[in-house]
C-alpha cells in the first residue's frame, strides 16, 4: 500500500519537476549542446593588427551576465599592464567585443586572456578546449600566471588551467 502511494506522489510530482528544469526556464537538463569558444579575432600569433581594431571573442550559444570580466587585454604578456577597454555582448549574449580605449599603439605586442571558468547560460563550463590552440591560444598555466593577478575564482577552468592566452602585435 504504500509503495502505490509513493509511487502515486512521484508520478503526479514528475511533471512538475520537468517543467522546472526545461532549457526554457534556463536550468540545465544535461540535453543542451556544450558552449565551445568558436573564434577569437585577432586569433593568437596576428600581426600586423591595426590599432584601432577591436578584440571579438565568439562563443557557439549565450553565457552568462557579468563573464565579460573574465576577458582580459594585457600590454606584453598575460602579467603586463591590464589595458582599458569598453566590454559589448551581442544581443544573444554569445559574442563579447572589446574595445581598447584609447586605441592599441603600435608595434606593440597584447595579450588576451580568457578565463577557465566562464560559463554558458546554463551554468556550464563553456568548452575552450575544443578550438582554443587552433586558434592560436596557449593554455593559461598556472606558472605563466605567475604574478598576474587573474588566478581567482572565475579564472580557474576545471583542467587546472587559468584558461587560454592569445597574444598578437600590432
Amino acid at each position: 500500500m504504500r509503495a502505490a502511494v509513493l509511487t502515486s506522489i512521484v508520478a503526479s510530482i514528475m511533471p512538475l519537476i520537468a517543467a522546472s528544469c526545461s532549457n526554457s526556464t534556463g536550468f540545465y537538463t544535461g540535453a543542451q549542446t556544450a558552449t565551445v569558444l568558436e573564434s577569437v579575432a585577432p586569433a593568437g600569433g596576428a600581426t600586423g593588427v591595426s590599432p584601432t581594431a577591436s578584440v571579438v571573442v565568439t562563443f557557439s550559444s549565450s553565457t552568462r551576465s557579468g563573464m565579460e570580466l573574465f576577458v582580459s587585454l594585457h600590454q606584453g604578456s598575460v602579467t603586463g599592464a591590464s589595458i582599458a577597454h569598453t566590454a559589448t555582448w551581442s544581443p544573444d549574449h554569445s559574442t563579447l567585443i572589446l574595445l581598447p580605449s584609447p586605441p592599441l599603439q603600435a608595434g606593440k605586442q597584447y595579450t588576451v586572456h580568457i578565463g577557465g571558468g566562464i560559463l554558458d547560460k546554463f551554468g556550464n563550463a563553456v568548452d575552450m578546449s575544443q578550438n582554443g590552440l587552433n586558434l592560436g591560444g596557449l593554455w593559461a598555466t598556472p606558472a605563466l600566471m605567475n604574478g598576474s593577478g587573474e588566478t581567482t575564482f572565475g579564472w580557474l577552468g576545471s583542467n587546472g588551467d587559468y584558461g587560454l592566452l592569445f597574444t598578437f602585435s600590432t
